[in-house]
C-alpha cells in the first residue's frame, strides 16, 4: 500500500507534474465530449485507443520503454476502429508494418536495459541519413496520397502526411533514434490542420483538435529531453575516453 501511495505521489513531483497534469486534462476533455455527444453509439474502443495513445507520447518523452508499450497498445485499438470504419488501408499498414516495428523496439529495449546499456536507446542518425530517410517519407506520402485520392479518402493530402510521418516516426522510435520526434511533429501538426478542418465541418471533431495540440506539444517536450538526454551520454563518452 506505501509503495503505490509513494507512485502516486511521484507522479506530482516537478518532474512529472507537467505529464500528470496533461494526461488528466485529456481524460477530462474525453470525458466532456463523450457525455456531450452521447454513450450509446460511441465507438470505446477508439476512447481507450486515444487515452493509450495520450499515454504514448507521454512516456516516449520520458524516455521510458512504457511509450513504445502504449503505443502498441494504441496501434492494435486503431486497428480495431479501422476496421470497423472499413479504413484498410490503415489496417494494414498497421498490421504489417507499425505493430511488428513496435515489437521488436520493445524486445530490444529490455534486452538493452538487462546488458545496463541504456546508451543503446537513445540513437542518432547522421545528416546524410536523416535526408535519405526524409526523401523516403515523401515518397511515401506521395503513394499514400494516390492511394486515397483514387479511395475518395476525406481531406487526402492532409491524411496523408499525418500517415506517413507517423510511419516513419514509429519506425524509428522502434530502432530508438532520437529523429523520431521531427516526423512526429510534423504529423501531429497536419493532424492539427487537418481536424480543424473536420470540425468546421462537424463540432464533434473538437476535441481531437485539442488532442492533437497536447501531442504536439508533448512531442517539443520529448525532443528537447532526448536531446539533453544526448548530450549527458555524449559528455559521458567523452569523459570515459580522457580517463
Amino acid at each position: 500500500m506505501e509503495n503505490k501511495s509513494n507512485f502516486i505521489l511521484a507522479q506530482f513531483n516537478k518532474e512529472n507534474l507537467f505529464y500528470t497534469i496533461t494526461f488528466l486534462v485529456c481524460i477530462v476533455v474525453l470525458t466532456i465530449n463523450r457525455a456531450v455527444i452521447g454513450f450509446s453509439n460511441i465507438l470505446w474502443i477508439a476512447d481507450i485507443g486515444t487515452i493509450c495513445g495520450i499515454l504514448n507520447v507521454i512516456n516516449t518523452a520520458k524516455h521510458n520503454v512504457w511509450g513504445l508499450v502504449f503505443n502498441f497498445i494504441s496501434s492494435s485499438f486503431i486497428v480495431a476502429t479501422a476496421a470497423i470504419q472499413h479504413l484498410w488501408l490503415t489496417v494494414v499498414i498497421t498490421t504489417l508494418i507499425s505493430l511488428p516495428m513496435l515489437l521488436i523496439g520493445i524486445i530490444n529495449w529490455r534486452k538493452n536495459e538487462k546488458n545496463n546499456q541504456s546508451e543503446k536507446n537513445l540513437k542518432t542518425m547522421s545528416k546524410k541519413t536523416l535526408w535519405l530517410i526524409t526523401g523516403g517519407l515523401i515518397v511515401v506520402d506521395v503513394i499514400f496520397t494516390v492511394i486515397l485520392y483514387y479511395l475518395h479518402g476525406n481531406l487526402f493530402y492532409l491524411d496523408s502526411i499525418v500517415s506517413s510521418c507517423c510511419l516513419i516516426a514509429i519506425i524509428l522510435s522502434s530502432k530508438m533514434y532520437l529523429e523520431q520526434f521531427y516526423f512526429f511533429i510534423v504529423g501531429n501538426f497536419a493532424g492539427i490542420i487537418m481536424y480543424f478542418i473536420l470540425m468546421l465541418q462537424n463540432t464533434n471533431n473538437l476535441p481531437y483538435v485539442f488532442l492533437f495540440v497536447v501531442d504536439f506539444i508533448v512531442v517539443i517536450v520529448g525532443l528537447i529531453n532526448w536531446k539533453h538526454l544526448n548530450k549527458l551520454q555524449n559528455f559521458s563518452k567523452t569523459t570515459k575516453k580522457s580517463e
